[in-house]
């Protein structure tokens, strides 16, 4: 009984609790998603009472520079090291940082441009930081949970932040903000910590790759500048289309969910995002000047709900691709977003640069500008991915010679096993030593050791230690020699019974 139980139990949940996991990660990124919005929505975060009108669209523009910078870094490092602890919880550490800046402004009662910089870089660095912790423990989880969590998640946390943004008091909805990342953060590095070692270590040793060629980054970039241009015309319609356009973000992220677990090899591309959003694009930026005050809200709103919906299958499919093909998946992630969030800026810095917030003649320029630059630049990539799939074929190339290799190794030591069993049984080496003592027997030095044996450089060096002391010798050339006398002893022994089994002349 207790056993059909647990077998029962595994059919809900998964082999390793997946279904559980992926609502603590629903409940933990929500979280990521309110601190990401409060950037991006800035003028009507809580933390718009404390920096008014004008410190809210500087610190808006400053946290997205913030956030492209961590994305590159995150991006140029490569490594997995966001779901160590002390990494992950130093980089959302920064998130701090804003609010005590423009604390201290507010409490001097004085406008501090300088303060709302610096508290709007910090933010979207710590937003950077919170989000390659949730996208680590993405490239670990199955892509069908992945794409619950990302498209419920974005409801989740846009509710949190509607919610937030609307507290009679705007300290509760400021209290609320700095509760939700520390929680985020701790869900996305106890869901890491329970994926097995086997997965982390293998995330761990691979490459970063981008879908993106030089090409398709320009292209993806004007598209994304486009997008940026569209949701920042936005913020200058009221509290009311705002919280509109963040329902719209959240509305775009669930078309992730009608995507179906697909080879990762098929998906590594940038096309398939850019081609259905280049023509939706360009209505949108057509569009935007003409008509009245609700025909450029619903433009906006379409905009934010397409933008999300590109970073959503852009999580999605990083995901997937570094689970399936053993990627780095924050190095992957990062690479993949960055175009995107680049152009990004470009575009709300452009709108905010131009005056376009208030005049309909630099709107209605700045889209058609906008219109030609992203049409120029899809004909320029043609959406092709040559330089992508190639990238790719190139890693599995690698890949598939590494493992011949490795199987020829495994092999020769299989042969040496069982041909030098008698001379590790006389010295009485361990499992793990006998596989030491067959590599340094080929002239292996304890750096290639531990990289072919998985494991550290002192332990590799400990059991060549061990080694040499239970076989009462000072160097690895002592060890070579007793191996060819061991050789010799049983060529003597082969030839003196072929000698005794040889049929009298």
């Amino acid at each position: 009984m207790e056993t059909e139980g647990v077998a029962s139990r595994r059919d809900r949940t998964g082999e390793d609790g997946s279904l559980m996991a992926c609502l603590v990660s629903i409940v933990g990124f929500s979280g990521c998603v309110l601190w990401v919005q409060c950037g991006a929505f800035m003028p009507v975060s809580p933390f718009a009472a404390v920096l008014g009108s004008e410190g809210a669209l500087i610190a808006r523009l400053a946290s997205l520079v913030g956030l492209a910078a961590g994305l590159a870094a995150a991006g140029a490092q490569g490594r997995f090291a966001c779901l160590r602890r002390a990494s992950g919880i130093g980089g959302v550490g920064l998130a701090v940082v804003p609010f005590a800046a423009w604390a201290a402004g507010a409490v001097r009662g004085e406008a501090f441009p300088a303060c709302w910089l610096v508290g709007g870089v910090a933010l979207g660095w710590s937003q950077s930081a919170l989000l390659a912790c949730w996208v680590g423990y993405f490239g670990l989880a199955e892509e069908r949970y992945t794409r619950l969590s990302v498209a419920f998640s974005a409801c989740s946390g846009t509710l949190l932040f509607a919610g937030a943004s609307n507290l009679s008091s705007p300290a509760l909805g400021l209290a609320a903000v700095a509760a939700a990342v520390p929680l985020s953060a701790a869900g996305a590095l106890f869901l890491a910590g329970r994926a097995p070692k086997a997965r982390r270590d293998g995330a761990e040793a691979g490459p970063a790759l981008s879908f993106f060629s030089a090409r398709s980054a320009v292209s993806a970039g004007v598209q994304a500048a486009a997008f940026g241009f569209a949701a920042t015309v936005l913020l200058d319609q009221g509290v009311g289309a705002i919280l509109a356009g963040c329902a719209s973000g959240a509305v775009g992220a669930m078309p992730c969910l009608l995507g179906r677990a697909s080879d990762a090899r098929a998906g590594f591309a940038a096309a398939p995002a850019q081609r259905w959003a280049l023509p939706l694009l360009v209505v949108v930026l057509l569009l935007l000047p003409r008509g009245g005050t609700f025909s450029r809200l619903a433009c906006c709103c379409l905009a934010v709900a397409a933008w999300s919906c590109c970073i959503a299958d852009g999580l999605v499919r990083s995901a997937a691709a570094s689970a399936e093909l053993s990627l780095q998946p924050v190095g992957t992630a990062a690479l993949c977003l960055l175009p995107g969030q680049v152009g990004f800026l470009a575009g709300a810095a452009a709108c905010a640069g131009l005056g376009a917030l208030s005049a309909a003649s630099g709107v209605e320029t700045a889209s058609a500008v906008l219109a030609a630059l992203a049409v120029g630049a899809a004909a320029w990539y043609g959406f092709d991915d040559a330089t992508a799939r190639g990238r790719l074929a190139g890693l599995l190339a690698r890949r598939e010679g590494e493992a011949a290799r490795r199987r020829d190794e495994e092999k020769r030591g299989a042969r040496f096993e069982a041909r030098y069993r008698g001379l590790m049984e006389r010295h009485r080496l361990s499992p793990r030593e006998r596989e030491v003592f067959a590599l340094l027997a080929r002239g292996r030095n304890a750096e290639y050791i531990s990289e072919r044996l998985v494991i550290t450089p002192s332990t590799a060096k400990s059991h060549i230690y061990h080694i040499y002391q239970k076989m009462e010798i000072g160097s690895q050339q002592n060890l070579i020699d007793a191996v060819e006398e061991y050789e010799r002893g049983l060529s003597d022994t082969a030839d003196e019974a072929a000698a005794v089994h040889a049929p009298p002349s």
